[in-house]
Formats: structure tokens, C-alpha cells, sequence
């Protein structure tokens, strides 16, 4: 299991994200921000939260070599830097309720790609995990579209 401490992270992760996507579209401030300066926000954001997590004791461990670097560098820029910034501009154009939406999608597109790039082998509860991601997603447009 993922612990009490784990299962906190998460929830508060979550809350938060939930709140920016909201504030971005809502602030009187922040639609004004230019993306990459957003960007820049929220990367320093991060930043702050893990130098402080380093500091409260957890283990800090380098790559070892100019592979594992280029890999670090490489985890930097797509899932999170393209990542950040197409979640801004999306938000600005769709709004963050139709961004949430395709964000719910996440996972099955990660794991769609382990299994064609990695040869992993789903489980069943994995599947099972995607159709209701799916199903929640539809669910979702199908009651926004009644509207």
C-alpha cells in the first residue's frame, strides 16, 4: 500500500492542482501572466517544495552517469516543462474543466505507451483501472454536453 503519509500526498497534490486549474481561468491576475512565465512559477514552486522535502530528511541520490543525466534532463522537459505548459495554454483556450477532462486521460496514454515502447504486460486490474477512467471520462462530457 502507499501509507498514511502517501495517501496525504496525494489528496493534497490533487486539491491543489484542482485549484490551479481553476484559479488560472478565474484570476484576475493570472490569465495576464504570460505562459512561460507561469511556467517559471510553478517550476520554481516545485523546486522550493523539494529542497524543502530534502531538508525534512528524505534521501537525495545524483545520477551516476551522463546516461542517467541526459535521461534526467530528458524527464524534465517533456512530462513536466511541455507538460506545464500545454496545460497552461489549454486551460486559456478550453477551459480547465474540459483540461481536467483530457488530463483524466493520462494514464491510459502512459500506459498505451509502456505496452507499445517497453513490452509491459498489463494486469487485469490495470485494464480494469483504464475502463473506468474511461467510462468516469465519459460520463463527465456525456452530463457536460446536457447541459
Amino acid at each position: 500500500g502507499i501509507g498514511m503519509k502517501g495517501f496525504v500526498l496525494i489528496f493534497v497534490s490533487s486539491l491543489l492542482y484542482a485549484v490551479y486549474l481553476v484559479m488560472i481561468k478565474v484570476s484576475k491576475v493570472l490569465p495576464y501572466i504570460p505562459a512561460v512565465q507561469s511556467l517559471l512559477y510553478q517550476l520554481l514552486s516545485g523546486g522550493l517544495v523539494f529542497l524543502a522535502a530534502v531538508a525534512a530528511g528524505d534521501s537525495l541520490v545524483l545520477p551516476g552517469t551522463l546516461f542517467d543525466w541526459g535521461n534526467l534532463a530528458a524527464l524534465a522537459i517533456f512530462p513536466t516543462v511541455l507538460s506545464l505548459l500545454f496545460t497552461i495554454r489549454a486551460i486559456r483556450r478550453i477551459g480547465p474543466t474540459p483540461t481536467a477532462i483530457f488530463g483524466a486521460l493520462e494514464p491510459i496514454t502512459a500506459v498505451a505507451l509502456s505496452i507499445l515502447f517497453l513490452g509491459e504486460n498489463p494486469t487485469l486490474r490495470e485494464f480494469a483501472g483504464g475502463a473506468l477512467i474511461v467510462l468516469s471520462t465519459m460520463l463527465v462530457v456525456v452530463a457536460d454536453r446536457g447541459k
